[in-house]
């Protein structure tokens, strides 16, 4: 095909492309118009909140996209074959007589298609002679791309109208659509908030709702609230406290909510204004629902750690057990603080909706934990759990034989039977003897740390340096291995 052509065409192509790009950008300006107003009026018909608002600012950014990726870059992606081209050059141009067509086809067809090389170059000079005076961009369509300006221009012309009769209201709706979390107050002369916004409050707390009117003073306002599952409830507010002065004056009424159990969403009017909906949540204040004891006894009991769970935190446990305390709350914490005897002594682990910390059991106490979530909200009461500490007793002993005085020659025997027992152990039994100035004891077998000994012997009095007329006064003494410090028991002395 002669480069004339080829360049006749790329110019048509050319043209068609910009038409394109200006019918797109027309499309989507139009589409994302309609949305922008729908947005406005929907916004000063119902005074959306934040997610309201929110949604419509994803929907704005999300329209222009898709009305891009439509009406601008589909058809760009689209390639315009060159038939396409010269069928719109044939329609404008009729005494082209399809050459251009034929030899546009001829130009492509494969090689060996059986069509005459001689008589496709003679086609061609004889087009190109033709189509010289001819300007084929003038062939492309403008109609089907006219549509998309016109349409546009009307867009236009009804935002510029809306910009011109209401900038305010206008300009007021922009700031809510890009800060969709402020609270930012729809466009009237009277200007409405309702206070406190959106919060959070503890399960049973009395809740203050104030309506602060600025602008046009209004001499009432009415609170419209609900709480889940009911109807609104319209509540009239008058004898409103006047605040501020000059043009910063505002007019702020009151109401309280009693004992707040639910959920409340409310908003507020007062003369043409309307405040932003909010929602009052309700939660429940941090309280302990399980506890569970770790229990490591001490070495002098022999009883291996023990594992307890259970609703309350109460201990009953020997002297000297450490104690690992593991609460679990209803909710996640921000802190726990150890409470002993009514006296705070500081923070314990926090981790979600545990608290961790270990006690030594040295005495009979109280202890409790003081929560508070990660909201702030402190625990209605604080929980108080008693600790019982078991004390080690001194160990029984007893001579059971002879169990009474009695009287031997210096070298005669005595036959004993001792028994002794402990809450946690004997380990060690002994006789002990004193005759004047000398004294001394001796080993009795068996104890091994049983908690019932019987234990005995024959004492050979032989082994002592006595003599005719000597008393020796005798005791049987039981060990236990408790800590810090061991005890001893002791038996009635005999002689």
């Amino acid at each position: 095909m002669p480069d004339s052509l080829q360049a006749k065409l790329a110019a048509a192509r050319l043209r068609w492309r910009s038409f394109q790009v200006a019918g797109g950008v027309a499309a989507s300006f139009t589409a994302l118009t309609a949305l922008v107003l729908l947005s406005f009026h929907s916004d000063r018909l119902f005074v959306l909140g934040a997610s309201g608002r929110q949604g419509w600012l994803i929907a704005l950014l999300a329209g222009a996209v898709v009305a891009a990726a439509v009406f601008l870059v589909r058809p760009l992606l689209r390639p315009i074959p060159d038939q396409t081209i010269a069928s719109a050059v044939e329609r404008r141009f009729p005494a082209l007589q399809e050459r251009l067509l034929t030899t546009v086809e001829l130009a492509q067809a494969p090689a060996g298609a059986g069509v005459s090389g001689a008589m496709v170059a003679q086609l061609a000079r004889e087009t190109e002679r033709l189509a010289a005076p001819l300007s084929f961009p003038r062939a492309v369509p403008a109609a089907p791309f006219l549509r998309p300006a016109a349409c546009a221009w009307g867009a236009a012309a009804l935002l510029l109208g809306h910009v011109l009769v209401v900038p305010d209201a206008m300009a007021v709706w922009l700031r809510r659509i890009l800060s969709p979390s402020a609270d930012i107050l729809i466009y009237s002369h009277t200007r409405v908030r309702a206070l406190p916004g959106d919060r959070v409050v503890p399960r049973g707390e009395d809740v203050v709702i104030g309506v602060q009117a600025g602008g046009r003073l209004p001499q009432s306002a009415t609170l419209h609230y609900r709480v889940p599952g009911s109807k609104w409830t319209r509540v009239e507010l008058t004898n409103g406290q006047t605040l501020g002065t000059g043009g910063d004056t505002a007019r702020k009424f009151s109401f309280r909510v009693n004992d707040a159990q639910q959920d409340i969403s409310y908003y507020a009017t007062a003369g043409d204004g309307r405040s932003n909906p909010h929602t009052l949540r309700v939660e429940d204040r941090p309280t302990v629902l399980g506890v569970r004891l770790h229990l490591t006894y001490p070495a002098y009991t022999g009883r291996p750690a023990q594992t307890i769970a259970a609703a309350a935190g109460n201990i009953v446990a020997p002297v000297g057990t450490r104690v690992e305390v593991t609460a679990t709350a209803n909710k996640p914490l921000g802190q726990a603080l150890l409470v002993e005897d009514g006296q705070t002594r500081g923070p314990w682990e926090v981790r979600g909706e545990t608290a961790r910390g270990r006690l030594l059991v040295a005495r009979d106490q109280t202890y409790g934990l003081r929560l508070r979530d990660t909201r702030g909200f402190d625990a209605a009461q604080t929980p108080q759990y008693t600790v019982r500490a078991q004390p080690d007793r001194t160990p029984l002993v007893q001579i059971v034989r002879p169990g009474a005085d009695l009287e031997r020659t210096p070298g005669g025997r005595v036959d004993l039977r001792v028994t002794a027992s402990d809450d946690y152990g004997v380990q060690e039994t002994r006789l002990a003897y004193r005759s004047g100035r000398r004294s001394g004891s001796l080993p009795l077998p068996g104890a091994g740390g049983r908690t019932r000994v019987t234990t005995g012997g024959t004492w050979n009095l032989a082994t002592l340096p006595l003599k005719a007329g000597d008393t020796i006064a005798y005791e049987a003494l039981a060990r236990d291995g408790g800590a810090p410090r061991a005890q001893t028991g002791r038996s009635a002395t005999y002689r």
